[in-house]
């Protein structure tokens, strides 16, 4: 006796539709970012140990802090870590500011930690750089790598409470912060440090001196954009693409790396600052200061304009195409109509003969009955 071999069996929804069997998993690029939803060991870790390395950061700075030898030495620290903070907070404040005015505009309330991908990059927008630097030119290292890590401690404390950051990527900017100044400060102490410190010793090197003070700015200010730039690369990678090159390349064409080259241009400018030995030279900074604020809201004002551009060119490409659409509705129609004016014809063509032919029927039919009956 044979037994019939049992059916496969499928889900109700099998019969119905096809694509119910399809399988469930599906592939997906990856993204290249350091701090994206998945790896969160790899976060905790990254972030553990940038804790550690501000940590060591922060005691070798106060170890071999040393002040200015000039009459505002001894205050110059208190007066850049105050100015650094103030110009850091405002900045970020102005941001923030920025975008809830958009979420009003456009009448969306998106998640506080979730802002729209052209404002990212202005995360890391550093405006307090130059400030640094000029801390590595006319005190020292130490006090630069100080003054970066009090500021990034109070900037990512502020946005953290804001809800726009997350602890593990707060700790790893200011580690990051830390580390591009004392290697941008370093270089600089290399190249003019040895040569500034005799100059009081043999004024005949003062040209000298001067001259190897302005090239280490340069060097340090460029080595700064670049570490910048590789530092923050991995924070907005995912807001760019999935793929390595085209994300670099996008980010290389950002707007916020020409107005950080902006900030940083006036690095020349810094070893010019140590020949004030006064008390009221200390106002300068002010004066100093406007300009960098000035490039961070045009940066500002840049990336509104952007995202303003964008929703104009995609406002047009949709009209351009709902006019196309509208284009192929009407041929549509005419095409519509056209046929049925043939069809319409075609029937009354055909009508026309069959009636001529039914009654040349009837007319000979008549007139044969005619014959018959007469």
């Amino acid at each position: 006796m044979l037994v019939p071999a049992p059916r496969p069996y499928y889900s109700p929804c099998a019969k119905v539709s096809y694509p119910c069997r399809t399988p469930m998993t599906t592939s997906k690029p990856y993204k290249i970012s350091w701090f994206s939803q998945s790896n969160s060991h790899l976060k905790s870790v990254i972030a553990a140990l940038s804790l550690g390395v501000s940590l060591l950061l922060f005691i070798w700075s106060l170890m071999n802090y040393q002040p200015a030898h000039n009459l505002y030495g001894p205050r110059a620290i208190y007066s850049l870590v105050l100015l650094s903070i103030i110009l850091a907070l405002l900045g970020r404040f102005l941001l923030l500011h920025s975008l809830k005015l958009e979420a009003a505009e456009t009448q969306v309330l998106p998640p506080a930690h979730r802002p729209r991908e052209a404002w990212k990059p202005l995360f890391l927008f550093d405006i307090t750089a130059p400030v640094y630097l000029a801390a590595a030119v006319l005190i020292g290292v130490p006090a630069a790598v100080l003054t970066a890590l009090i500021t990034q401690v109070f900037l990512q404390a502020y946005t953290f409470l804001r809800d726009y950051v997350g602890w593990k990527e707060a700790s790893y900017r200011l580690t990051a912060t830390a580390v591009v100044v004392f290697l941008s400060g370093t270089l600089f102490k290399l190249i003019a440090g040895s040569v500034h410190d005799s100059i009081s010793s043999n004024p005949s090197l003062y040209h000298f001196a001067e001259s190897r003070e302005f090239l280490g700015s340069i060097l340090a200010a460029a080595v700064m954009l670049c570490l910048f730039g590789v530092s923050s690369f991995p924070l907005v990678a995912d807001a760019y693409s999935s793929n390595f090159r085209s994300a670099w390349i996008e980010y290389l064409h950002s707007p916020v790396l020409r107005f950080q080259i902006l900030v940083l241009s006036v690095g020349p400018l810094l070893p010019v600052v140590d020949i004030f030995d006064d008390a009221a030279a200390e106002l300068a900074w002010i004066f100093f200061l406007v300009p960098l604020f000035a490039i961070y809201y045009l940066a500002l004002v840049s990336t509104r304009l952007s995202i303003r551009t964008g929703e104009l060119q995609r406002t047009l490409e949709d009209l351009r195409s709902a006019r196309q659409r509208q284009d192929e509705l009407r041929d549509y129609a005419s095409l519509i109509t056209r046929v049925q004016e043939e069809e319409r014809r075609r029937l009354a063509r055909e009508l026309h003969d069959d009636t001529a032919q039914a009654l040349i029927a009837l007319s000979l039919g008549l007139n044969g009955l005619e014959r018959a009956i007469g």
